[in-house]
């Protein structure tokens, strides 16, 4: 039995994105039995424009629709003794089992990706994307980018084929062991979908692959199930993996970048990049937004909108006026995002960090820990991340001398400083200490 599925997502940071509409038909290599067709609520989590513009959904559509976690039984249901189908199956089944794992709950199956198929089954086709694809094989794919969609050129283009595989070898796969299963499967199967930093390790010991993510178990089982040749380079010298939990995505970040830093994995990418883009630098008594380079900002984004956002809250919160603090015609811009600002009312529910630091430029911020009864503190002194501490949940930390003796330190570097300004600002920290 085979699940045909699609997802949209939307979009943003890896890992970070969340499924909005789903469509899966469950199919027996005749017909369809059974099905789920829905848009997903994804409550408070944004639509980046550009899927918005590509799918058109919008998030009013969202507002009626059934939470995911209502519809987790139903898709368990559905997918159960299944083979997952997809176009570029290792997206949607990625999306699924971090959903999944969001409630709690591991999700594994076998997967069908019929872009692999229609290359061995189709050659010579110009691209193998589904819509060009669609359109070359006489697909019916009028409504693209949209789950139900996508879902049922995906199946039309799998029952072509299921037909032109004389040998039988799809119809065959559903039977097979799961695919899941590889070398390292004892290891894995041991790890939890939890957030931290993995070390891929060769027969000296060495690292060879260093990489963090919210979902520890998925990830590391996608370096072994992809089959691509570099994945199969990196395989081939896999001898042992480590993990290390972190508890909080921060902390999972931070040690990724200092590792890759220290030791350099061979697989990991040269131009691996850390660093925000724009930042703004004090010149002659004015911020000026500019690119950050090598020079000493004060203040790090990844966008301009962000940037001038971020700026907007910092005068609203302290009744600056931008003409005193930026230049031309840097303000102006300043001044249009306070004034959306005002009609949203949105200036007094922001905790900006700017003017945390400006506050409290000796501070510890509090993040989850590795279990229910710890948590994880950075201490911030002077607007530096010193170190971070796993403490007790009860652990009542008023006194900075003592924090600093217990913290596991870290270099002074702009990039952390930058990814801790992001998390206050984005709301990932759980409370603020004040000494």
């Amino acid at each position: 039995m085979f699940c045909v599925v699609d997802l949209e997502t939307t979009g943003g940071r890896f890992e970070e994105e969340s499924a909005m509409e789903i469509a899966l038909f469950k199919f027996d290599g005749l017909q369809v039995v059974d099905q789920i067709i829905s848009l997903i609520n994804v409550e408070d989590k944004p639509i980046q424009p550009y899927v918005q513009k590509l799918t058109g959904i919008t998030p009013k559509m969202l507002v009626r629709a059934p939470k995911f976690y209502e519809l987790a039984k139903r898709i368990i249901e559905i997918t159960k003794d299944c083979v997952l189908v997809a176009h570029n199956a290792d997206f949607d089944y990625r999306i699924l089992q971090m959903e999944f794992g969001r409630l709690g709950f591991e999700f594994n199956m076998p997967t069908v990706d019929t872009i692999d198929w229609a290359r061995k089954l189709i050659p010579d086709q110009p691209a193998y994307g589904l819509e060009k694809l669609s359109r070359s094989l006489g697909i019916t794919h009028s409504n693209k980018h949209r789950a139900e969609s996508d879902a049922r050129a995906t199946l039309d283009l799998f029952k072509i084929l299921l037909e032109k595989d004389v040998s039988k070898d799809l119809m065959r796969y559903a039977f097979h062991e799961d695919e899941s299963k590889h070398s390292f499967s004892h290891i894995t199967e041991k790890a939890k979908n939890t957030i931290g930093v993995y070390y891929l390790l060769n027969k000296k010991g060495s690292v060879i692959y260093l990489g963090r993510s919210n979902f520890l178990k998925n990830r590391l089982n996608r370096h072994f199930i992809a089959n691509n040749a570099k994945a199969a380079a990196l395989q081939s010298e896999i001898a042992d993996i480590k993990v290390e939990e972190t508890g909080n995505e921060l902390l999972s970040r931070v040690k990724e970048y200092l590792e890759i830093k220290k030791l350099k994995p061979h697989f990991n990418p040269k131009n691996q990049a850390y660093y925000l883009p724009l930042a703004y630098f004090r010149v002659k008594e004015k911020f000026v937004l500019d690119k950050a380079g090598g020079k000493n900002p004060s203040f790090f984004f990844s966008a301009k909108n962000e940037a001038r956002h971020s700026a907007a809250i910092w005068c609203v919160t302290n009744n600056y006026n931008p003409k005193d603090y930026f230049s031309e015609p840097e303000y102006i811009f300043i001044e249009k995002e306070m004034a959306r600002l005002a009609k949203v009312e949105a200036a007094e529910k922001e905790i900006t960090w700017q003017s945390l630091f400006l506050e409290n430029p000796t501070c510890g911020i509090v993040l989850k820990g590795r279990h229910p009864n710890e948590k994880c503190v950075f201490l911030i002194e002077n607007c530096i991340v010193k170190g971070y501490a796993f403490l007790e949940l009860n652990t009542q930390i008023r006194n900075k001398t003592l924090l600093k003796k217990i913290v596991s330190p870290f270099p002074k570097d702009a990039y952390i400083f930058a990814l801790t300004a992001k998390f206050i600002q984005e709301k990932k920290i759980v409370e603020v200490i004040t000494f």
